[in-house]
């Protein structure tokens, strides 16, 4: 008998099991970390990025906001291969936010028995995987596979003067970009520098942008950096308990 399946707007309404952060991790961690999924965001949730601020077409959007909505359009995004650049300043973040929508991707596959696959990638290493794969067959599956995954992750994209300026990579990052588009899958790509500065980095990247700005809607991320508040808080612990221990001698 066939069962029935849900649309993701009734995932979301009415099965909280999997979608809820609480149970989320419990069941599936594994395939978060196969995913990719850095270490560090396994057991994020949205709950955690109240101070997260981005515009969205003049609009600012919470993640929480963010979360909900893209959630509810999942069918229509990966049929028809609808992504996103998170743009702004480094600790704004827009890693975290990518690996949250990645988790919940996977839970709502989870749920439906849908066999989308997810793969979140460092831009930085996936590089070092490609000029590898030049010399090691073995690297190549790891290339392919940003070439085919359902939905794929690149997590800062054009950081370095390594990749704005090397033909070989600006060019492997175009055929990324159009594979996908033709294939109708959708990328998400996190970045410290705005879409529109890459030209005044490579000429060549100005001939991937039109495909980039038709198939993926451009959030600009804004606000005190997450690391400057983690550095405070952290040297303030370490001050308060380092005077906790000497008011005791």
């Amino acid at each position: 008998m066939n069962k029935k399946r849900l649309s993701s707007k009734e995932i979301y309404s009415k099965n909280q099991l999997l979608v809820n952060p609480d149970n989320r991790g419990k069941y599936n961690r594994f395939k978060y970390i196969k995913a990719g999924i850095p270490k560090d965001f396994l057991d994020l949730n949205v709950g955690d990025m109240e101070r997260m601020k981005a515009t969205f077409n003049g609009d600012i959007i919470s993640a929480s906001e963010l979360l909900e909505v893209w959630t509810r359009n999942l069918q229509d995004i990966m049929s028809k291969g609808r992504g996103m650049i998170f743009q702004g300043d480094v600790g704004l973040g827009k890693s975290a936010m990518a690996a949250i929508l990645a988790k919940r991707l996977i839970d709502i596959t989870s749920l439906r028995n849908i066999n989308y696959s997810v793969n979140y990638r460092y831009w930085g290493e996936h590089i070092n995987d490609f000029f590898l794969s030049w010399e090691n067959p073995s690297y190549k599956s790891k290339i392919q596979k940003v070439y085919n995954v359902d939905y794929l992750i690149l997590d800062d994209v054009g950081t370095g003067d390594r990749e704005t300026n090397n033909k070989a990579i600006v060019n492997h990052f175009r055929s990324i970009i159009k594979h996908r588009a033709i294939k109708g899958k959708p990328t998400l790509i996190t970045m410290n520098i705005d879409l529109d500065k890459l030209e005044e980095y490579n000429d060549d990247f100005s001939r991937t942008q039109d495909v980039i700005r038709e198939k993926n809607l451009v959030f600009q991320f804004f606000g005190e950096s997450y690391r400057k508040i983690n550095q405070k808080n952290n040297i303030d612990n370490f001050q308060n308990e380092l005077k906790k221990l000497r008011e005791e001698k």
